[in-house]
C-alpha cells in the first residue's frame, strides 16, 4: 500500500515541529533501535485522515518515538497531550529540573496539556484541542493510562480518550510499544500499530448511549494495545495517574 502525505498546510513561522523531530532524532538514534510493525495499518489510517494515536506508556522516549516514525513514514505531524505541570515549569517528575527546556519545547512543537483529573472541564478542552489538531490535518498523541507504568503492566484508560473520540467523531489507533534491553548495545523498541477503532460504527446498530460507547470505545483500545504491546492488563488505573 502506497501512503499518501498530507499537504502542509502549518504555519512554519511559529510552528517548530519539524526541528523538534530533528532533535528528537539525534537524541533517540544512540539508545533506541526504533523498529516499526503492522505499517499497513498505520498508511490505511492515514489515507483516510488525521486520528487519535492510543498508546501505552514506559519511557520518556515513547511519545518522541511515536512521533518520529509517524512523520517519517506518512508526513503527519502528532501533537502528544502532557501533564499540565509541564506546561507550568513542573520539569522532570514535578522537580523543576528541565522545567523551562520541557515546557519551551512543548509550546514550539505543537503538543499540548491535558487534565488527568477527568474533570468536566478538562474533557471539553481535550474535546477542542481534539477538534483543532484534526482540522489542522495533524494527528493527536495520547498516552491514555495518564502516567508511565512503573511495573510493566497495562493500565485501565483514563476517559478523555474515548470521549474525545466519540464526541468528535475522531477514529481511534491502537499502539503497543515493546522494548528489548541490550547491554552494551541500543536498546530495541517495536512500534506496533493496529487496527483503527471507528467509533461510529462501535455497537453495532445498537445505538449505543454515549457513555455505554465510551467504555466500549475504552475496553476496545485497551484489549489491542495489550495484545499489540504483549502486556498484561493491571484491570485498575494507575496508581500516579490521578492528578499526580
Amino acid at each position: 500500500m502506497t501512503e499518501q502525505f498530507p499537504e502542509d498546510t502549518s504555519d512554519t513561522t511559529n510552528d517548530h515541529f519539524e526541528s523538534g523531530h530533528k532533535l528528537a532524532s539525534l537524541v533517540l538514534a544512540p539508545r533506541y533501535a526504533i523498529r516499526p510493525v503492522g505499517l499497513d495499518n498505520l498508511f490505511e489510517q492515514t489515507q483516510r485522515g488525521p486520528a487519535i494515536v492510543a498508546a501505552n506508556h514506559l519511557r520518556m522516549a515513547d511519545s518522541f518515538a511515536i512521533a518520529k516514525v509517524i512523520f517519517d513514514e506518512t508526513g503527519y505531524k502528532t501533537r502528544f497531550g502532557a501533564k499540565e505541570d509541564y506546561f507550568n515549569g513542573g520539569g522532570i517528575n514535578d522537580t523543576g529540573i528541565l522545567g523551562g527546556s520541557i515546557q519551551r519545547y512543548l509550546e514550539r512543537t505543537g503538543q499540548f496539556p491535558v487534565d488527568r483529573t477527568g474533570s468536566i472541564a478538562g474533557l471539553k478542552r481535550l474535546k477542542a484541542d481534539t477538534e483543532r489538531i484534526v482540522e489542522d490535518g495533524d494527528m493527536i498523541g495520547l498516552h491514555f493510562e495518564g502516567t508511565r507504568s512503573r511495573d510493566g503492566r497495562l493500565y485501565e484508560p483514563l476517559p478523555g480518550m474515548a470521549f474525545a473520540s466519540v464526541e468528535t467523531g475522531a477514529p481511534i489507533l491502537p499502539v503497543g510499544l515493546r522494548y528489548t534491553d541490550r547491554f552494551a548495545r541500543r536498546a530495541i523498541l517495536e512500534i506496533h500499530f493496529g487496527d483503527a477503532i471507528d467509533p461510529a460504527t462501535v455497537g453495532g446498530e445498537s445505538r449505543l448511549p454515549g457513555a455505554k460507547r465510551r467504555q466500549l470505545i475504552s475496553e476496545l483500545t485497551v484489549q489491542a494495545v495489550a495484545e499489540l504491546s504483549g502486556q498484561t492488563r493491571a484491570f485498575t488505573f494507575a496508581p500516579t495517574s490521578r492528578g499526580k
